[in-house]
């Protein structure tokens, strides 16, 4: 099939979906207002008139909108793919072009709805002629139907793991010279990395070889360093900045525990590729992650974001050896069966064939 995606050219789970694509043998253009050149796939970069704000709000796409629909007709796609409902996925609305798969990413529906009834408004639009709307989580796909989309549009795709890659290590002990404690979201005030930090000086005592590695940027890193400072334990901090994902198995590999505790999420495909490779789960209590992480069994789900609960759950596992080789395994289990990527893919596939034949109808 020829088929044509809006989406951020640097983003790595659009690089990811669009590289299985071609390599299953599909001709795949992407639209993109990034500029990161993909193997095999032809890019069309649009101009933006200022930087893009992570936050969103960016209006200012909407300016693209002509040449968008130009360069459509253009490639004259059998299908049209866009990922994150409130930029891309409301162009593919603009758009008028059919059929039409949008892809929900988290925050498009989790976050930004809250700011204001032109933003609810602005969702139920995008998702009004959508021919699929996919979620990672049966959680933000109940979201979805709150906002009008019917249960014939919706289909549950988590974007997966490469279980391959993304692998366990031998090893299944923490209380080792090399007691690592790992990170990789994004330095910002959802992902309450600062709690991890302020919890560390707790494990110290227990485990004075513990190391926590923080592997990604963002605004707060500046701020984060200096509380590491504060607290005195910069010496068993590692700041690595974003770490190619092409390195993160690696890394996930080498350590013992897994954070991912942010305030809102859907499912996160970074404690995806952190249960595949064995790492022990300490997660925040959202629906999401609770469709992955069953308390106390493969996992800890923490009922309050502070420091002192969650120092007491990383030493509470460290001791139960037990606990953590029975959680390696059943995660492992978890990703293969519910996970797989290419499995996945298998499943976006066979939604492009269902709604192939609706053809060009526009609005």
């Amino acid at each position: 099939m020829k088929l044509c995606f809006l989406g951020d050219a640097d983003s790595i789970h659009v690089r990811r979906w669009v590289l299985e694509l071609v390599d299953r043998g599909h001709d795949i253009h992407l639209i993109s207002f990034t500029d990161h050149a993909i193997p095999k796939v032809t890019l069309h970069t649009l101009p933006l008139s200022s930087e893009r704000k992570q936050s969103g709000r960016n209006w200012r796409m909407l300016l693209a909108l002509s040449k968008i629909r130009r360069l459509i007709a253009q490639i004259e796609p059998d299908l049209l793919h866009s990922h994150y409902l409130s930029s891309y996925g409301l162009l593919g609305r603009l758009s008028g072009f059919r059929p039409h798969v949008a892809t929900a990413w988290g925050s498009d529906v989790l976050v930004t709805p809250k700011r204001s009834q032109i933003a609810r408004l602005l969702l139920r639009f995008t998702i009004s002629k959508c021919d699929k709307v996919t979620s990672d989580s049966v959680f933000m796909g109940e979201q979805l139907l709150r906002f009008g989309l019917s249960k014939e549009q919706l289909a549950i795709v988590p974007f997966g793991v490469d279980i391959e890659l993304f692998s366990p290590s031998f090893s299944s002990t923490v209380a080792t010279q090399d007691f690592k404690l790992l990170s990789t979201r994004t330095l910002d005030s959802n992902s309450n990395v600062e709690v991890v930090i302020r919890a560390l000086p707790k494990v110290l005592k227990h485990y004075p070889q513990a190391q926590l590695v923080i592997a990604h940027d963002g605004d707060q890193r500046s701020r984060l360093e200096a509380v590491s400072v504060e607290l005195g334990v910069q010496d068993s901090v590692s700041f690595l900045g974003k770490v190619p994902h092409e390195k993160l198995p690696e890394l996930l590999k080498s350590a013992s525990f897994f954070f991912s505790i942010p305030t809102s999420d859907a499912t996160s495909v970074s404690l995806l590729e952190a249960m595949s490779c064995g790492l022990f789960p300490l997660v925040s209590d959202l629906p999401a992650n609770r469709e992955w992480i069953e308390d106390g069994v493969n996992g800890f789900i923490l009922p309050e974001l502070d420091e002192q609960t969650l120092g007491n759950r990383i030493v509470s596992a460290a001791r139960d050896p037990n606990l953590i080789r029975s959680a390696k395994s059943r995660n492992r289990s978890l990703i293969e069966e519910r996970a797989n990527w290419r499995t996945n893919v298998g499943m976006m596939e066979e939604i492009y064939s269902q709604i192939a034949d609706i053809g060009e109808e526009t609005d």
